[in-house]
């Protein structure tokens, strides 16, 4: 009889959803294991396809050490996992969670995803003793874990590159980030030619290594473009990121959390999408792959698995770096290419479809 492959994250908000619908929709004999008060998230999703874990999402207890160990040890509890395979999609903050987990797993094939190569590989950033000894700690539970992990599946060839080397490993697999299906095709481009907005576009959670710091000077040095920053305030307060655009009249703001209907119109209402990251900044970019699926060339720092995906499909220009004088250089070559980005970005789109990458884990989930 065939196995079935629970899929794990335990952080279901904003991506993670998405990535968690995406990966069930399109594979066979998945079933996507839920916390308690995560159900109603995934409505749509038929109840075969679930199965429910009587505890909460971790970091809504006091202590988030607490919720994952509560999370694991019910994990688990669940007899059928024992009897099929397990796949954990996020991986990478819960690498010592899922090494206790397998000392007591008797399952045959364990799978995971890691989505930043900074997660099991030393990074050049400065950090604390305490910060520096956990990620060691964490490394080498990571290689320990190597010999009862199936595959690990990552979404670049920067991250696999990083952590083959580094552990000597022919198991990562690399696959597209995965694309939500859309049918706007022809009708995308009647609204761009209709579009006379100059306006340039940052989208997504805002940390500390997406460089917002940096995108402030680029649009005060730069009045003559207009800038949309969307997307929730992560780890800088309101007040601090207004105060970072302070006097920008050209800049609109809106923070918070953006609902899924108004992300096709600030895509398809600006002329590019801006990623200016930090050099530690070691991923793959979701709002890269929107710009994809709506054909928004992008200006980026040339880093991680972003700025390497960017060179090798030529959706955009990328700087050396995201200092503020190469971005704005990169900016106006970018607008200078105008329509020379299209056809690329289509197939980059077509290639990342959730219906290709689906088909792609489901070979890979019935092959050793």
């Amino acid at each position: 009889m065939e196995k079935n492959i629970y899929i794990y994250d335990g952080i279901y908000t904003g991506h993670h959803i998405s990535y968690a619908k995406g990966l069930i929709e399109n594979t066979n004999n998945t079933i996507l294991i839920l916390n308690k008060n995560m159900t109603d998230k995934f409505s749509d999703i038929p109840s075969e396809r679930l199965h429910v874990i009587n505890c909460n999402d971790p970091s809504s207890y006091n202590n988030k050490v607490i919720g994952w160990l509560s999370n694991f040890y019910n994990l688990l509890r669940t007899k059928e996992l024992h009897n099929n395979f397990i796949h954990f999609t996020y991986a990478d903050n819960i690498i010592i969670f899922i090494y206790m987990f397998l000392l007591f797993y008797k399952g045959e094939k364990i799978f995971m995803t890691i989505h930043w190569a900074n997660a099991v590989v030393p990074i050049k950033k400065a950090s604390t003793i305490i910060n520096k000894v956990y990620r060691s700690i964490k490394f080498t539970f990571f290689k320990r874990s190597l010999s009862k992990t199936h595959k690990i599946f990552v979404h670049g060839s920067y991250t696999k590159e990083l952590i083959s080397n580094r552990y000597k490993t022919k198991k990562i697999i690399e696959i597209p980030y995965g694309i939500e299906e859309d049918n706007l095709g022809a009708k995308i481009q009647v609204i761009k030619d209709n579009n006379d907005d100059k306006n340039l576009l940052f989208f997504g959670g805002i940390r500390k290594d997406k460089g917002i710091k940096k995108l402030a000077s680029v649009a005060r040095e730069n009045p003559q473009w207009k800038f949309t920053i969307a997307g929730n305030v992560g780890d800088y307060s309101k007040e601090e990121i207004e105060g970072f655009f302070n006097n920008c009249e050209n800049v609109i703001l809106k923070l918070g959390y953006v609902r899924e209907e108004d992300i096709p119109s600030l895509f398809l209402n600006s002329v590019a999408l801006i990623l200016p990251y930090e050099y530690y900044f070691s991923g793959q970019s979701g709002p890269l792959t929107l710009a994809a699926k709506y054909q928004l060339p992008v200006v980026a720092a040339n880093v991680g698995d972003m700025g390497r995906d960017i060179n090798l499909f030529n959706l955009g220009i990328t700087s050396d770096s995201n200092d503020p004088k190469l971005l704005t250089r990169a900016l106006e070559v970018l607008m200078q290419k105008q329509g020379c980005f299209s056809t690329n970005l289509q197939s980059y789109y077509e290639r990342g479809k959730w219906s290709k990458v689906g088909s792609l884990l489901d070979t890979e989930y019935s092959t050793s």
